[in-house]
């Protein structure tokens, strides 16, 4: 007997609020290591750290989904294959743009800007369905804007923001079209450990190429053993911070509509910033690294309002824009 349709929507909501938590745990974590990656290997190319970070996570999260449930990999469908593919495509070549970002902005900042996608979707319906975009659209879009301004404290006079945000504007695209693919009504059956697995693998194998070749040598890969803590860190990222969270977001997400779901992930950048506010001191201690705890301020507090006003505003008219859905 199937749970009522309300219920079922309840739950759903229950454990796609934990998955923003989960995944705003992850930002402070991979900045501590970002950090103390620049102390052991400076010259280093950025890169490096981030793509490893990237395959560790998602092949071992991989391993442990199998090993949790082996009969998700038995008679997988077309469709299956389908979609665990095209999720691990676009996952594969966006994570590693936000993973490098984190190396050139703070967590919480990273956090906001990565919410974008919460615009690029209503404006990619519209340009789709070829309509101009509607008034509230063009609010949302100058809402966030202006947040993702303030946040990445670019000058009046050059308008340009950083490398750090400017990567993780890219990731956030490249989201927007994961999100779009999860979203198909046709994918709906699909077993989510199932697509999970394969997602994982595939993104695994898209971003290890990039690991290797931008360590430059063998070098590096020794390095990594000197870094405080890599090990245990990325133990933690993998289960409580990738595998945990997507495999909910893979199975609740079609119990909720579009817009709630949208409205759901926005406090993703709201766990980060007040984990920030703590866990870095805490990680600091751990990993003996210097990382300290982010400071609130009225240029975080106004841009992380903005940005979140702004995926709000949207997600409220999407259903208008969308004819209710994608």
């Amino acid at each position: 007997m199937k749970p009522p349709a309300r219920s079922q929507e309840g739950r759903a909501v229950t454990f796609l609020l934990a998955t923003t938590l989960l995944w705003g745990v992850s930002f402070p974590l991979i900045r501590a290591l970002s950090l103390g990656w620049q102390q052991v290997s400076p010259h280093t190319s950025s890169w490096f750290l981030s793509s490893v970070v990237v395959v560790f996570r998602f092949l071992l999260g991989g391993v442990v989904l199998a090993a949790l449930s082996p009969k998700s990999l038995l008679g997988i469908t077309r469709s299956e294959w389908t979609q665990g593919i095209g999720l691990g495509v676009l996952c594969g070549v966006g994570i590693p743009w936000q993973a490098d970002g984190l190396s050139y902005t703070h967590a919480s900042v990273s956090a906001f800007i990565s919410q974008g996608y919460c615009v690029w979707l209503p404006l990619y319906v519209s340009l789709s369905r070829r309509r101009l975009p509607s008034l509230d659209l063009l609010l949302s879009m100058a809402l966030v804007l202006s947040g993702i301004y303030l946040l990445s404290g670019a000058e009046l006079g050059s308008l340009r923001m950083g490398r750090g945000e400017i990567e993780t504007v890219v990731a956030s695209l490249f989201c927007t079209a994961q999100i779009l693919w999860l979203e198909r009504p046709r994918f709906r059956e699909n077993r989510s450990t199932t697509i999970t697995i394969l997602m994982f693998a595939v993104t695994g194998l898209i971003v290890a190429p990039v690991a290797l070749l931008s360590s430059g040598g063998a070098a590096p890969w020794g390095e990594l053993l000197r870094l405080p803590r890599f090990v245990e860190t990325m133990l933690v990222v993998t289960v409580l911070c990738t595998a945990a969270p997507f495999l909910m977001m893979n199975h609740f997400q079609k119990y909720v509509p579009a817009t709630e779901a949208g409205l759901i992930y926005c406090a993703e950048p709201l766990f980060a910033s007040g984990l920030s506010l703590f866990l870095p001191g805490m990680l600091s201690a751990w990993m003996g690294t210097r990382y300290p705890n982010e400071a609130p301020s009225a240029t975080l507090v106004l841009g992380g309002v903005l940005i979140t006003a702004a995926n709000v505003w949207a997600q409220m008219r999407k259903r208008e824009v969308a004819g209710g859905g994608t």
